[in-house]
């Protein structure tokens, strides 16, 4: 079976299909939803029957048509099983974009703490492409651990000195590594570094946090503040936007919840008002803020800021 990241990426694609149908889906769903010819489609399906990844899929022919079928609970569960039980389709996806990037002699070594050391929080790769400046700052994180030594970062708005580097992180398709300094824990995104080095200075052990795996996998998105006091918002919904927000419809945070159903309101646990603040800008004017009164505040703050900068235009 080809290795090819795009081949991998399609595989998966429509694996996740057949996963997402738990009653099957016959071939001609996949030609239309994901673009491809039926001979590219009856190529790839045969391919992957002809895998490992063959066993996870039933194939009923009962019918003149071909019906696909899972063969277990979930695609995740098709990712842990191939991958020894460690990966995510998220995780998957990304580790094998960044094996195309590791071809240097080490490679072996730096693959194996990418991979102990690596968490994706939500989307696949293939949405942002890394870029050589990136995966060179990665690179040296890598190293870093694997020589023990602490890191120096000329970030965009502070220096950074003797921080310690502990995990990199994929999140709202920016690349991001978690570092340890001052006795705190911070993400920092990678796009946001000048420089990094590697200093002479070694540090004893890594210090890792209980669940700190755990931790991350519940933060809801790269805005939110790691071990930081947690607070809960409540929002309104419109009912112009309210199918979005129905149950068994896609979260926008981890933590969301109906909490009342006429008119619909959210729970959402937040540790900053700017996770709050960027959402429910997006969804204008149709999203209210309830509670608690500072964040209320805060929002109204931000919108006659905005407005004072359109006083002197002619609208």
């Amino acid at each position: 079976m080809a290795t090819n990241v795009n081949i991998l990426y399609t595989y998966f694609e429509i694996l996740k299909i057949i996963y997402k149908h738990k009653d099957g889906v016959s071939s001609s769903y996949f030609i239309n939803n994901l673009g491809i010819s039926k001979q590219n489609f009856s190529k790839y399906i045969n391919q992957i029957l002809d895998s490992d990844f063959g066993k996870f899929i039933e194939v009923d022919m009962s019918s003149k048509t071909r019906i696909y079928k899972p063969a277990l609970k979930s695609l995740d569960e098709v990712i842990k099983y191939y991958m020894g039980h460690r990966y995510t389709y998220d995780e998957f996806l990304a580790l094998e974009s960044f094996k195309v990037y590791l071809k240097q002699n080490d490679e072996k070594e730096l693959l194996t703490k990418f991979k102990a050391n690596f968490i994706a929080i939500d989307n696949p790769l293939q949405d942002e492409k890394l870029s050589k400046i990136e995966f060179d700052f990665i690179l040296k994180c890598l190293k870093s651990l694997i020589t023990g030594r602490k890191i120096n970062i000329d970030y965009i708005d502070e220096e950074i000195k003797g921080a310690i580097f502990l995990k990199v992180i994929y999140s709202d398709k920016n690349w991001y590594i978690l570092i340890k300094f001052d006795d705190r824990f911070e993400l920092k995104r990678v796009a946001f570094i000048k420089e990094l080095e590697i200093t002479k200075e070694r540090y004893l052990s890594l210090e890792i946090p209980e669940g700190l795996d755990r931790k991350i996998k519940n933060l809801s998105n790269s805005l939110s503040l790691f071990e930081k006091a947690e607070y809960e918002a409540i929002l309104e919904i419109s009912p112009k936007i309210a199918r979005y927000f129905q149950k068994d419809i896609k979260k926008f945070f981890k933590t969301q919840k109906i909490v009342n159903e006429n008119p619909l309101q959210i729970s959402i646990i937040y540790s900053q008002e700017l996770e709050i603040l960027r959402f429910v800008k997006t969804w204008l004017p149709d999203i209210k803020i309830i509670s608690p009164k500072s964040l209320q505040k805060a929002f109204c703050d931000n919108l006659n800021e905005a407005l004072k900068s359109y006083e002197k235009d002619e609208i």
